[in-house]
């Protein structure tokens, strides 16, 4: 059922049509009974209502007023006035408040049953509409996370080099920033006895991410402005890329990133009983220059200990292709 409200001085004609439509056959009930169109400003206040029909000319507030109203303060409401032919000028007035239902006095019970099937209509249409954009913003925060560990993995795996590429991905994950002097670095966390605190025995494996899952929610979005961002679990720990335009140099972004860290291990220290090791391995000017020095291992056949400092071990190359595979498989069922 929709809210209604009925708003006109003269009480007859208030409680005539509050009593004599049949309302609930059309999906409204009558929430309230109303005077003038300052009692109305008041309700509305306080109770959501879906229309409010409403006499034009009223002692201390009009029904224009009530128009403007919900207009000037982003109102759902629909207001449907009822006028007599001097009254129609104003009511070509509303117009302006978006106004576009009215019944002209003397009016017919078929009038007002055509008028508010029309509005129910409306009011249907919307409510799905909303719904629906409800379940695709759902969505979208589901695999948000999701799409944002893409994109970092697919940086540090050498698969994004091209700057105006890895632009446009940033301002997509929402990530703003200036480009150019966005100081960055790559951290490697890992965690002491691990297999002790997460046990043995079956479902290891999603035990592990839950474990991993309570871990990097100690790690917030942001601090001080540097902005860190989780991703690639491997046998004891995680990584986490941090991003900052607004710290002076290098030494300065360091600072606040070791700061915050401290705090987070004394953190989980305190919570867990665990030891949080946390590990510089790459300091950056920029995520572009990040992007064309991180160098991609495309086979388990190089040697671990032939490696670039900067590049990936083979095992990890092989978790996050079978990460990547996760997320190709998320989106192609339909899940985003």
């Amino acid at each position: 059922m929709y809210n209604l409200i009925i708003v006109d001085d003269e009480d007859i004609l208030r409680e005539g049509l509050a009593n004599f439509v049949d309302w609930s056959s059309m999906g409204f009930q009558v929430v309230a009974k109303l005077p003038d169109g300052r009692d109305a400003i008041e309700f509305i206040k306080h109770t959501e209502v879906d229309v409010i029909l409403t006499d034009i000319k009223m002692v201390f507030m009009s029904g224009i007023d009530i128009a403007r109203y919900v207009y000037e303060n982003k109102l759902k409401a629909k207001v449907v006035f009822l006028s007599g032919y001097k009254e129609f000028e104003l009511a070509r007035e509303a117009m302006a408040y978006n106004v576009m239902n009215y019944l002209l006095k003397p009016f017919k019970i078929n009038e007002v049953t055509t008028v508010f099937t029309r509005i129910k209509n409306q009011l249907d249409s919307e409510k799905e509409a909303e719904i629906k954009s409800k379940k695709e913003l759902q969505r979208y925060n589901e695999i948000m996370p999701l799409i944002r560990e893409q994109f970092f993995t697919d940086l540090m795996m050498g698969a994004l080099r091209n700057a105006d590429i890895i632009k446009k991905r940033l301002s997509t994950l929402g990530i703003s920033m200036d480009f150019n002097k966005g100081l960055c670095c790559v951290l490697d966390i890992t965690i002491d006895n691990i297999n002790e605190y997460i046990g043995m025995g079956m479902d290891l494996e999603l035990r592990r991410e839950n474990f991993f899952d309570t871990m990097r929610n100690f790690i917030k979005n942001q601090y001080r402005k540097v902005f860190f961002y989780c991703f690639h679990n491997y046998q004891n720990g995680f990584k986490v890329i941090a991003l900052s335009d607004s710290c002076g140099n290098l030494r300065e972004f360091n600072d606040r990133v070791q700061d915050y860290f401290c705090q987070v291990t004394t953190s989980v220290k305190n919570c867990l009983n665990l030891n949080m090791n946390v590990v510089i391995r790459n300091n950056f000017n920029n995520v572009f220059e990040m992007a064309i020095h991180i160098e991609p291992i495309k086979s388990e056949k190089v040697l671990a200990n032939d490696l670039p400092d900067n590049a990936f071990h083979p095992e990890d190359y092989n978790r996050i292709f079978e990460q990547q595979k996760l997320f190709n498989s998320y989106i192609s069922v339909g899940n985003f």
